[in-house]
């Protein structure tokens, strides 16, 4: 979900605190009034609930949380009777915290069995904080802190624990459904030699005075044909020497993911498990051996057979999986699978699937789904979770209900009613001027009715609202199979450019030959690479000159597997910042869609649009003036975390109609973290860069924010909001510069921020 943060100009009502207020205006105005469901479930809790915090201590330490984690519901009974529980009782633990239900004693010592054996124990000391004040009175407030969040979210994670979900990511999977005596084996989709897993993302939410459960559903393909028969196929590909075959199939697969073809897992819970191939082994097989946690050598073929009845073909190759840890802010190994690839199939996305137009289209029929079916097959994993003996259970354990009641929000729809007219987008330059002026006081006569509106997101442009030239540009092709497709695409961008307004020159040429080894050859040669940077310089030059940008077009050879490679190696390297190749914009085309007759009319329009928009211009744009008559400035933040750093994105919109962006990213090493430093910042300097475009600074700023975990959005606020409030302050955009002509008006520069805190759906 994204938290949504408006902030309006102030005038003389200065205030140091952020207000809490609801749009008003004519975005509360415009359109017709709705009602929809969503896919957030309310989360209640039982009267009388009495949880106490407790900090816990490990002697001697037990670094892993997993160990932690295993000692105190290994021994909750225990715990609960020192700790003086009533009946009733239960521990939930959080990884610093332990929450105690309805104990009687302040702190407690207890003494269990070591992880490790020692026959001194493992002593645990549990020390009163403070008491939750969980009231359903609290929740209706919206005034519930962290921890609370933290309490439920950990509460409801126990129970769907009970689910034996498998996870992707954020993705969660229940493979039971694949088993044949599954009841919930229809959910399943088979589609042509694949199969269509359904898979659900949840998260806790609070909005409002509510602490919402949200599901959303998900699909994860999984191939038919077992791994070591594709890795078959693909070893047949590979012309090198033998040598080097085990580097290219790990280029190939390393990172895929992979499903059991056998299920495991005790009697009354048999299940398909999920991994991620991070290395294919060819020197091992089904002849090596391991030895199993009784002290059992097995050889791997006599296990599986022995096991789950496979019999192994000799002389396939593992698949070797980790699981890893974080301990001491270091991901760290803790256990090691060796998979027969006969008993593995691969899952996910592949060129196999994407080049297939028939079997992409139906794929898709199944998993685009309206937005009624989508509720429903959401709410599926709410009620397996409610209808599961043990999670019901938990959730009663830790005075916790998840109601089956969506919650139902109001907004409005823009495209009927009053002033529908307004919401066309528009494609023509002559449009363009119109669009960009103040708000007049009745619709303009020059843009009323000039467009129809489409009926979803997948239009053709028939022309372009703000061309720019394509006149200093690269075509890079491969000599031997793409010559005539590198005429037939400058014909055609040629008279399209033309139909559009578009300049266009003839491209600076880089063939690849065939004498070199062809695509293969260029890609790990430094001097292709070397000569291709000095050809962007230099038409960097040239565009410097005219006011243009550069951008490189390469043609796709017609093998996907090396297209595929060809793309990855050249967008990374066109992307990226090194010593031998200046980044740039880059635009790729498949030799195949150049040669079919019957889409390239409609591709090379695509084509223009997106080559266009990359260099700086814009294929459409939407009249927003009915809702903004002044200056808005709209920004869009996001986090990503992983392995030890944290990557911050920020952009912020530079113009009226929202085209032109002011970007920054930022990478925090050593550190994973959701709560964004130095906003306040990127604020001031992106409300500078839209004066010194627009000739006054932004009177509201719209703030996206994403990236956020469950439980941290309230942590967020209260660090990031300051912050944006100092970046948007009246000191910091009075200096920044006013054109002539608007020096002599009475401007309001102060702008304060406020929460809209009811919802927003977006």
């Amino acid at each position: 979900p994204l938290a949504f943060l408006s902030f309006v100009a102030a005038g003389s009502d200065e205030r140091s605190e952020p207000a809490v207020r609801r749009p008003n205006g004519a975005f509360a105005s415009l359109g017709a009034e709705v009602s929809a469901q969503t896919n957030l479930l309310p989360c209640g809790l039982a009267p009388g609930l009495t949880v106490q915090v407790y900090s816990t201590q490990f002697d001697p330490d037990v670094e892993n949380v997993g160990g932690q984690r295993k000692l105190i519901y290994h021994n909750e009974q225990q715990i609960l009777e020192a700790l003086g529980g009533a009946a009733g009782s239960a521990v939930l633990y959080q990884g610093m915290n332990t929450f105690v239900v309805n104990p009687s004693k302040p702190s407690a010592s207890v003494t269990v069995d070591s992880l490790t054996g020692d026959a001194q124990g493992q002593k645990i000391v549990f020390l009163r904080k403070h008491r939750l004040d969980l009231t359903q009175d609290k929740v209706m407030r919206g005034e519930l802190d962290q921890e609370d969040v933290q309490y439920i979210s950990c509460a409801i994670k126990k129970a769907m624990g009970h689910l034996h979900l498998q996870s992707i990511g954020r993705h969660s999977f229940l493979t039971e459904m694949l088993e044949q005596n599954s009841e919930h084996r229809g959910a399943v989709i088979n589609v042509n030699r694949f199969q269509l897993l359904p898979g659900y993302f949840t998260s806790m939410l609070q909005l409002g005075g509510q602490l919402y459960f949200q599901i959303d559903c998900t699909h994860r393909i999984l191939h038919s044909e077992n791994l070591f028969e594709t890795l078959k196929k693909k070893a047949s590909s590979w012309q090198g020497p033998k040598s080097g075959l085990s580097d290219y199939i790990n280029k190939e697969f390393v990172g895929r993911r992979i499903i059991t073809l056998y299920s495991s897992g005790p009697a009354n819970n048999r299940e398909r498990k999920l991994y991620a191939i991070d290395k294919i082994d060819y020197d091992m097989s089904p002849k090596s051996t391991f030895t199993d946690r009784s002290g059992k050598t097995w050889t791997i073929g006599d296990y599986f057979s022995q096991t789950y009845g496979i019999q192994l073909t000799p002389g396939q190759p593992m698949v070797v999986s980790s699981k890893k840890k974080k301990i001491d802010g270091e991901w760290q190994v803790i256990r090691t699978f060796h998979l027969p690839s006969q008993a593995v199939t691969l899952t996910g996305l592949d060129e196999s699937i994407r080049s297939d137009f028939r079997l992409n289209n139906e794929v898709g029929r199944h998993c685009r789904m309206l937005p009624g079916e989508r509720l429903d097959k959401s709410q599926q994993l709410a009620h397996i979770l409610q209808n599961n003996r043990d999670a019901k259970e938990v959730l009663a354990k830790y005075g916790i209900s998840i109601s089956n009641d969506r919650k139902v929000v109001s907004g409005r729809q823009l495209a009927i009613g009053d002033g529908a007219t307004n919401f066309n987008f528009y494609t023509r330059p002559n449009e363009f001027e119109p669009l960009g002026k103040e708000r007049p006081t009745k619709s303009d006569p020059n843009l009323r009715g000039k467009t129809l509106k489409p009926d979803n997101a997948n239009f053709n442009v028939d022309s372009l609202v703000k061309p720019v030239g394509l006149t200093n540009w690269i075509m890079v092709y491969d000599e031997a199979t793409s010559g005539q497709d590198s005429y037939k695409l400058l014909d055609s961008l040629r008279s399209t450019c033309q139909k559009f307004g578009m300049p266009i020159a003839e491209p600076a040429y880089l063939g690849i030959p065939k004498d070199k080894g062809g695509w293969r050859g260029a890609l790990e040669e430094g001097g292709f690479w070397k000569y291709l940077n000095g050809m962007i310089e230099q038409q960097q030059r040239g565009a410097k000159e005219n006011g243009n940008s550069v951008i490189v077009c390469v043609i796709l050879p017609g093998k996907p597997d090396v297209a595929s490679r060809v793309y990855s190696k050249m967008k990374e390297r066109l992307s990226v910042h090194s010593n031998d190749l200046t980044p740039v914009a880059s635009q790729f085309v498949q030799s195949k869609t150049i040669n079919d007759e019957r889409k390239w009319g409609s591709a090379v329009v695509k084509l223009i649009a997106q080559m266009n928009v990359k260099m700086g211009g814009a294929a459409w744009a939407l009249n927003v003036k009915r809702l903004h008559d002044k200056p808005v400035m709209v920004v869009g933040v996001d986090a990503k975390k992983a392995k030890g750093k944290t990557v911050f994105v920020c952009a912020a919109t530079q113009d009226r109609l929202f085209l032109e962006h002011y970007t920054r990213t930022n990478i925090k090493d050593g550190i994973e973290t959701e709560i964004i430093t130095g906003i306040g910042t990127f604020i001031k300097d992106a409300a500078f860069a839209f004066a010194q475009n627009l000739g006054r600074p932004p009177t509201r700023i719209i703030i996206y924010r994403c990236g956020l975990g469950d439980g941290q959005k309230a942590a967020a606020l209260e660090a990031e909001v300051p912050s944006i409030y100092e970046g948007s302050s009246r000191s910091v955009l009075t200096s920044a510069p006013k054109s002539p002509t608007s020096q002599s008006k009475k401007t309001s520069t102060s702008v304060l921020p406020y929460l809209v805190e009811e919802e927003v759906v977006t």
